[in-house]
């Protein structure tokens, strides 16, 4: 965090954590939050904790949302995230989802290598701190952008997946 100020960098803490049914991304949270919970009982915990509640990639194959929402319960909604198959159909269900609750559009890369970080990212309309761009994201001033992980970084991922798996 001290490097985040000497490089005029922000780092805003968040986890994603994986509820039965769904993973949500909690901004500005300073406590564990157990996964395995209900959607409901996480989001409510992550709101407790005075933290943004954000549901992540909530249309894709393997890790999307396992059931109907109710969707007025987040802040936001990850609507671009860079990993997404299939990316295009992703992007249009998540941003519909996301008008039909009314809810702030965000992006992220799900990035689990640096070569994958900034496939996608949200422009935040704010000061350069955490209080400012979690208000900026309740008020809706943020815009999703980017697109998804090059097929050839994407592919190295997989690989480096089945290297670890076989590796063990």
């Amino acid at each position: 965090m001290e490097k985040s100020k000497t490089y005029d960098f922000l780092i805003i803490p968040g986890v994603e954590i994986t509820a039965r049914g769904a993973h949500i991304v909690a901004l500005n949270v300073y406590e564990d939050i157990s996964a395995g919970l209900s959607i409901e009982e996480t989001v409510e915990l992550v709101h407790e904790a005075g933290g943004l509640a954000v549901l992540a990639h909530p249309i894709t194959i393997h890790k999307g949302v396992k059931r109907l929402l109710r969707g007025e319960i987040f802040d936001a909604v990850e609507v671009i995230n860079a990993s997404s198959f299939p990316f295009l159909f992703s992007v249009s269900r998540s941003k519909a989802f996301a008008k039909k609750f009314g809810l702030a559009e965000v992006a992220g890369s799900d990035a689990h290598y640096f070569e994958e970080v900034g496939s996608a990212y949200t422009l935040v309309n704010s000061n350069l701190s955490i209080e400012s761009v979690i208000e900026a994201i309740r008020k809706n001033a943020v815009t999703p952008c980017g697109g998804r992980i090059p097929f050839g970084i994407r592919l190295k991922r997989e690989a480096l997946v089945l290297k670890r798996k076989f590796s063990q």
